[in-house]
């Protein structure tokens, strides 16, 4: 049985943790209202290269109550998403980070929004600076290996989370 925070989380439903993508279609505020009382938010983020945007939306996620920041780490490049390739006519747009996909011959979606703005420059020492803005417990999310794992711990993490983006980004 799971604990968090002293309870199970299969007696009470309101306790299981939802992770909240900067790629979702609502805004983060409207996600956390729809919650239950006492519902716990993580923010799922993808660091934005206009690193005041990131900054912004860190002291938002703290002052909305998440309670933690999964740094989104095996996605510096967007996977091949062939499914997006295939939408032509449907723009994407994600309403926490802003970003809006375009569509072409070549199709548009969640892979195109996340080339516009993702930091590929995301590196070891960003992590103290996440942590330092958000004041915030930060979490690696996608570590692909155990070295990359022991890393995270001497960098600061408070945790880490195993992830398939790496499955889908790596492979192609």
């Amino acid at each position: 049985m799971c604990e968090l925070y002293g309870q199970s989380v299969l007696q009470d439903p309101s306790s299981m943790i939802l992770q909240i993508s900067s790629n979702a279609s609502y805004s983060l505020s409207s996600i956390v209202e729809a919650g239950r009382p006492n519902q716990p938010f993580f923010l799922q983020l993808y660091v934005n290269s206009d690193r005041p945007k990131t900054a912004e939306l860190l002291i938002k996620a703290r002052d909305l109550g998440v309670k933690a920041i999964l740094v989104t780490v095996d996605a510096p490049v967007a996977g091949k998403r062939e499914a997006d390739e295939r939408v032509a006519t449907i723009a994407v747009a994600a309403a926490i980070s802003g970003a809006v996909a375009g569509n072409d011959k070549k199709g548009g979606g969640m892979g195109r929004i996340m080339a516009q703005y993702v930091d590929k420059t995301l590196n070891w020492k960003d992590l103290k600076w996440i942590k330092e803005v958000s004041g915030l417990p930060v979490v690696l999310k996608g570590v692909q290996s155990a070295a990359d794992a022991k890393m995270a711990v001497e960098w600061g993490a408070d945790g880490i989370m195993l992830s398939n983006h790496g499955g889908r980004s790596l492979d192609t």
